[in-house]
C-alpha cells in the first residue's frame, strides 16, 4: 500500500495525466477533501473490489475526479478506505490555480461631441417619420382634413384646391368620402389583427417569468421518498426472507428493511435506473456490490421489500454469501438509491436504444418496466440482450411478457454468442410466422414461451446496432451495460454511427449512458 498523505509527494496536474498515460497500470486521479487539500490516489489496486466496476475508475484517470465522486453518491467510508491509496497532494501553485478570481476590467468611456449629438438626434427624428405609428397619425390626420372638407367645403378657403373640389360632382365626393373612411377603418383593424397574428420577437416582448399555459398532467421525473439526500447514503441492515433460484446460477434475493429511519420506519424507493449497494463482512475483508431490485413495494406498516436478481459466480465473493446466507439473517447492509442515472421522465427523449450483457439486464428491466407500464409515456425503447447461451438469460420470462404485452413500446432481440447459426434461423422463420416443428425448435433453442423472440446467433456488430437500434438523431438516446470489454466495443461503434461519446460518469441527459 501507499503511504499516508502526511509522507506523500507533490504532483502538478500535467503530472497526475502523464503517470495516468503510463505503462505501469496507474490509475491516478485528484479528488478535493474537506478544506483546501486537493490529493492524488493511486486506485490500480482496487479496480476488481470496487462496487462500480473497473470502467469508470480508469475514466477518471488523470482527471480531477471530485464532481463525478460526489455525484455517485459516495459515502464518508469511501473517503476513508483512499486514504490507503493516496499517493500525493497538488503542488501549492496548483491549488492557487484552480481558485476562482474576480477580475474587474476598467476602460475609458468615450464622451460624444456636440455633432455626435446631433447625429444622434437626427438618427431618431428620421426613426420617428419612418416609424408605422407616425405614418398611421398622419394617415390619420389628412384623412380626417379631407372628411371634413368634403362634409363642410367652405370650412377651409385654400384657393385653388376649393376650387377644384367644388368642380368635383357630388357622387365622386361620395365615392371618395366613402373609399378614404372605409380606408382609414381597414388600415386600423387590420393593423390590430397584425398585432395579434405576428409574433414580435426580442426578449423585452416577454414577462420576466413565463407561467406554464397547460398542466402536464401524469408521472414526472422519477424521486425518492424518504432514501434521498444524506440519508441514501446511511447504511442499515435489511433481512433476507426469501430467496428462489431461477436458474443454473441465478437466483431471485428477497430482503426486508427493518431499521427505522429518520422519518419513521424505513421506507427504501429506489427509481428507475438507479441501483442499491450491499455491505458484508466476509472474513478479515469488508465486501461491498451494487445490485439494482428488480423490484421493490412498500407495505401498510411502513417496510420496504427489495428483489434483486443475483448471478452467482464462482469467484464471487458477495454473490456466494448471499445464495448461502441463512433466512432471517441480518447481516447484511444496505444503502441507497444511488447512481447517476437520476431523474427519468417521459419527455427525456422518443426513442431509447439498450444493448445489455449477461447480468447487465437489470439496471435496464426496471426502466423498461416503468416506460412499458406508464400509460401517458410514449417512449420507444429498442433492447438488444447478449448472452453466451439461453441458460444464462436472466429475466427472461419477465422480458418475454412485456414484449408481449406492448409490441408498439417495446421490442426485444436476444443474441447467443454460443449459439448455433441453424437454430437462429430456425428461430427467425419462426417469428416470421411459421409453426408446428419451428416451435418446438424455438423452444429447445431458447427455453420457455418464444413465440415473440427474435433471437440470433453470435456477437452484436455495428451492422446489428444500426439495423435493430433506433437511428441517431438528437431525440434518440442509447443505455449500455454490461461486461467491460462489450460496453467499450458497443460505445467505439456508437461513436462510429454519429452519436457523442459516452462519459466516464455519465448523466440522465448523456446521448449514451453507461450503467
Amino acid at each position: 500500500m501507499y503511504g499516508a498523505e502526511s509522507t506523500a509527494q507533490a504532483f502538478t496536474r500535467a503530472e497526475v495525466k502523464e503517470l495516468a498515460g503510463k505503462p505501469s497500470g496507474s490509475v491516478p486521479f485528484i479528488l478535493h477533501d474537506k478544506g483546501t487539500f486537493k490529493t492524488v490516489y493511486d486506485v490500480a489496486g482496487y479496480l476488481e473490489d470496487h462496487p462500480g466496476g473497473s470502467a469508470i475508475l480508469k475514466g477518471a484517470a488523470g482527471t480531477d475526479a471530485t464532481a463525478a465522486f460526489d455525484d455517485v453518491g459516495h459515502s464518508e467510508d469511501a473517503r476513508h478506505l483512499l486514504h490507503r491509496f493516496c499517493i500525493g497532494q497538488l503542488t501549492e501553485s496548483e491549488v492557487l490555480k484552480a481558485k476562482v478570481r474576480s477580475v474587474f476590467i476598467s476602460r475609458k468611456i468615450k464622451v460624444s461631441s456636440d455633432g455626435g449629438r446631433l447625429k444622434q438626434l437626427l438618427r431618431a427624428v428620421m426613426a420617428l417619420v419612418f416609424s408605422q405609428s407616425f405614418a398611421q397619425n398622419i394617415l390619420t390626420i389628412a384623412s380626417a382634413l379631407l372628411v371634413a372638407k368634403l362634409l363642410w367645403p367652405g370650412l377651409f378657403a385654400w384657393g385653388h384646391l376649393a376650387a377644384y373640389v367644388d368642380r368635383i360632382s357630388a357622387f365622386w365626393r361620395g365615392v371618395a368620402l366613402a373609399t378614404i373612411g372605409s380606408g382609414a377603418c381597414f388600415s386600423g383593424l387590420g393593423w390590430q389583427f397584425s398585432k395579434t397574428i405576428v409574433m414580435a420577437k426580442g426578449f423585452r416582448m416577454h414577462p420576466p417569468v413565463m407561467r406554464p399555459v397547460k398542466v402536464l398532467k401524469g408521472a414526472g421525473a422519477d424521486k425518492t421518498s424518504v432514501a434521498e439526500g444524506a440519508e441514501s447514503t446511511i447504511w442499515a441492515p435489511v433481512q433476507l426472507i426469501r430467496r428462489a433460484q431461477t436458474a443454473i446460477d441465478t437466483c431471485h434475493i428477497t430482503f426486508r428493511t427493518v431499521e427505522r429511519g429518520a422519518t419513521g420506519r424505513r421506507q427504501l424507493t429506489v427509481p428507475a435506473g438507479q441501483h442499491i449497494q450491499l455491505r458484508a463482512q466476509i472474513g478479515r475483508l469488508q465486501v461491498t456490490r451494487s445490485y439494482t431490485p428488480v423490484s421493490t413495494q412498500a407495505d401498510a406498516s411502513g417496510y420496504t421489500t427489495l428483489t434483486l436478481a443475483v448471478r452467482v459466480y464462482p469467484d464471487g465473493k458477495m454473490g456466494r454469501l448471499l445464495s448461502e446466507l441463512p433466512l432471517n439473517a441480518t447481516t447484511i447492509e444496505c444503502r441507497g438509491p444511488v447512481g447517476s442515472f437520476k431523474g427519468y421522465h417521459r419527455f427525456l427523449c422518443d426513442e431509447i436504444g439498450a444493448v445489455a450483457g449477461g447480468s447487465g439486464i437489470t439496471p435496464l428491466y426496471g426502466l423498461i418496466k416503468r416506460i412499458c407500464e406508464d400509460e401517458k409515456d410514449d417512449t420507444k425503447i429498442r433492447l438488444l440482450y447478449a448472452n453466451k447461451s439461453s441458460d444464462k438469460v436472466m429475466l427472461g420470462p419477465e422480458l418475454d411478457e412485456l414484449a408481449r404485452t406492448y409490441p408498439d413500446t417495446f421490442q426485444l432481440h436476444y443474441f447467443f454468442t454460443k449459439m448455433d447459426p441453424t437454430a437462429a434461423s430456425t428461430v427467425a422463420s419462426k417469428d416470421a410466422g411459421g409453426s408446428g416443428k419451428g416451435a418446438a425448435s424455438t423452444a429447445s433453442a431458447v427455453g420457455g414461451d418464444t413465440s415473440l423472440r427474435n433471437v440470433h446467433a453470435g456477437a452484436i456488430s455495428i451492422g446489428e446496432l444500426k439495423a435493430l437500434l433506433p437511428a441517431v438523431s438528437a431525440e434518440s438516446k442509447y443505455l449500455l451495460c454490461g461486461p467491460d470489454a462489450m460496453v467499450e466495443q458497443m460505445g467505439r461503434d456508437l461513436v462510429k454511427m454519429g452519436t457523442r461519446a459516452p462519459q466516464p460518469v455519465g448523466h440522465v441527459t448523456d446521448q449514451v449512458f453507461v450503467f
